[in-house]
């Protein structure tokens, strides 16, 4: 099958941002793939899940970056520190360093912290009766937590916070008019970890940054630009996504009224915060391009250089895979929403420890605020065609409870 005789997702036509799960549906009653001006679209899970664990199909890197509009500044950030557009063996070296700040002990150790947290951030609303969930809770709790997890100062997170965000926006699509957005950030970032670096050698600590630190420059490990850059990544990373998420999983439980057998029966929530995920996930597409020849993906041959855009809110709702897909069935167990943290060698670093924190937040949310219900309208974005979507101001009315 040619791609040019393929149904086209137009993702810029002005209603996509207001239904895409209506568009998506629509173009998939021809068939799992599509055209879009971002490539080769694919809407079913299993192509999804495919695609994730073949290393014919890799994530762009630098020229690509460049090609779309980015500068050195960008590429060199690529190169040196975002390990989702890393190529495979400096992947590899970066992500057996980086993985020790994620270790199930180090996990584990600090599920308590995060219901501390937790607690922290509802007493500073519980009383009012209403909050707005983003701003009192999900960003405060997502900053603390990833500061104590690898040693940032949390002073200093109200102020790292908007950089981050400016960061996050290399996931844009189309990328060139955010390009200055983004290298501000990551200038400001940069000048944030290698003045904390400096810090941290004249006076170590036992965190993930002092192991950081006795990597840099050891063969075959860490350099210095590798460091930095590293640091930053777990900040926008581990900060924003988690933030999005989180809220996205609240709102799902809230419009689905499941948020009382919750707080009846804790032990559901791990298998509600992955329901909720699939109904709401904050990551709705990655970019993906054909780097050996003979791959065929939903009928479609493509070439090397080829675009490949595995569309996860479509995998999401995908009928093939989930029985009634719009519906919330926290009993739903398999088949399960594999891809939510992505899958193979570039799967998300810190999925464990985003789930960890989900699951400690919605532990404290369900038993301190009942029958909560959303005030007001939703801002969802953050916009600019980035791929990382979700909840960004949601007000809830509550009562108090305990």
């Amino acid at each position: 099958m040619l791609s040019s005789s393929l149904p086209f997702l137009d993702v810029d036509e002005p209603g996509f941002a207001d239904d895409p799960l209506g568009a998506i549906a629509e173009v998939r009653a021809h068939g799992p793939v599509a055209r879009s001006r971002r490539g080769l679209e694919l809407l079913s899970h299993d192509l999804v899940h495919g695609v994730f664990r073949d290393d014919r199909i890799t994530p762009p890197r630098r020229d690509e970056f460049l090609a779309r509009g980015a500068g050195e500044l960008v590429a060199q950030f690529i190169d040196d520190g975002v390990k989702s557009f890393m190529a495979p063996e400096p992947h590899r070296r970066s992500r057996r360093i980086f993985g020790q700040a994620f270790r199930g002990q180090r996990i584990d150790a600090l599920r308590p912290r995060m219901r501390e947290i937790s607690h922290e951030r509802v007493d500073g609303f519980a009383e009012r009766g209403e909050c707005e969930f983003v701003a009192d809770f999900a960003d405060g709790l997502s900053m603390t937590v990833l500061c104590e997890l690898i040693g940032l100062p949390a002073e200093d997170m109200a102020e790292v916070l908007p950089h981050t965000q400016d960061v996050e926006l290399i996931l844009a699509d189309p990328l060139a008019p955010v390009v200055p957005r983004i290298e501000e950030g990551i200038r400001a970032l940069t000048a944030y970890t290698e003045q904390l670096v400096a810090q941290r050698r004249a006076a170590p600590r036992d965190d993930v940054i002092g192991i950081l630190i006795a990597a840099e420059g050891t063969e075959g490990r860490l350099s210095p630009g590798e460091l930095t850059a590293g640091i930053v990544d777990l900040m926008f990373a581990g900060i924003n996504t988690t933030r999005i998420q989180l809220s996205s999983v609240v709102r799902a439980l809230v419009v689905n009224d499941v948020w009382g057998r919750l707080r009846d029966d804790p032990e559901l929530i791990p298998a509600a915060l992955e329901e909720a995920m699939r109904i709401y996930p904050c990551i709705h597409f990655v970019h993906r391009l054909v780097r050996e020849p003979g791959v065929e993906l939903g009928g479609v041959s493509l070439e090397v250089g080829e675009h490949v855009v595995p569309n996860m809110l479509a995998a999401s709702r995908d009928p093939e895979r989930f029985e009634d897909p719009d519906r919330f069935v926290m009993e739903r167990g398999e088949p399960a929403y594999l891809i939510g943290f992505g899958f193979g060698l570039h799967h998300c670093l810190g999925h464990a420890f985003a789930r960890a924190t989900m699951q400690e937040a919605l532990a404290v949310l369900t038993q301190r605020l009942a029958d909560p219900q959303i005030a007001g309208p939703l801002h969802l974005g953050p916009g600019h065609g980035a791929s990382i979507n979700g909840v960004e101001e949601m007000p809830l009315r509550f009562r108090p409870a305990g």
